[in-house]
């Protein structure tokens, strides 16, 4: 509908800003570059995330007592100045990580937490979640599934565009294999089921 390029999409996706009260919360990937540019031209607080403890964006919102999420010593952290660091759950402990070989879900879990940390869960709960899904069908069909075939490991996810596409080539390339075999396909006509 007039969205053609991953810059457009970027600017509308932040239209969710518009939603916040002003005392609200917006949850931020400091790793992406377009998400960066985007969030100049906000005026609301951001809380970021980032795999990358030393990230600028992370110092910075540390420096200034701003919410933050990153990963630590292998382990997902939450700094905010209104409480001590909290060390969360190790990241190869999250099922959906597939032991830290998922990077785009460790990105996932960087910003639910920031996410259920706006919203004042409680960490305990937030742990939990995170302990408990998975990447089998039941917790996510069609997402990263991992399946055990005669002596195969097979990965299966609806990686609908490049991007997902990539993250997945990288996520196999960190699971232990002797081999690799990659198969496309394209979606068609599938029952509800599928």
């Amino acid at each position: 509908y007039g969205i053609n390029t991953v810059e457009e999409l970027a600017k509308v996706k932040f239209v969710v800003a518009k939603g916040l009260t002003p005392a609200g919360t917006i949850v931020l990937n400091a790793d992406n570059a377009l998400v960066v540019e985007q969030a100049k031209k906000l005026d609301c607080r951001i809380c970021w995330f980032s795999e990358d403890e030393n990230h600028p964006l992370i110092k910075s919102n540390q420096q200034s007592a701003l919410p933050c999420v990153f990963v630590q010593n292998k382990q997902f952290v939450y700094a905010s100045g209104d409480t001590e660091k909290q060390y969360i759950v190790d990241v190869a402990d999250v099922p959906m990580t597939m032991k830290g070989a998922a990077r785009h879900n460790i990105q996932n879990a960087l910003g639910v937490i920031g996410l259920c940390m706006a919203l004042k869960l409680p960490v305990d709960a937030i742990k939990r979640g995170l302990l408990k899904f998975g990447s089998s069908a039941k917790d996510n069909p069609g997402r990263g599934n991992l399946y055990a075939f005669n002596g195969a490991t097979v990965m299966l996810d609806f990686a609908h565009n490049a991007h997902s596409v990539a993250a997945m080539i990288n996520t196999a390339k960190q699971l232990p294999a002797n081999r690799y075999i990659v198969m496309f396909s394209n979606a068609g006509d599938r029952s509800d089921a599928d």
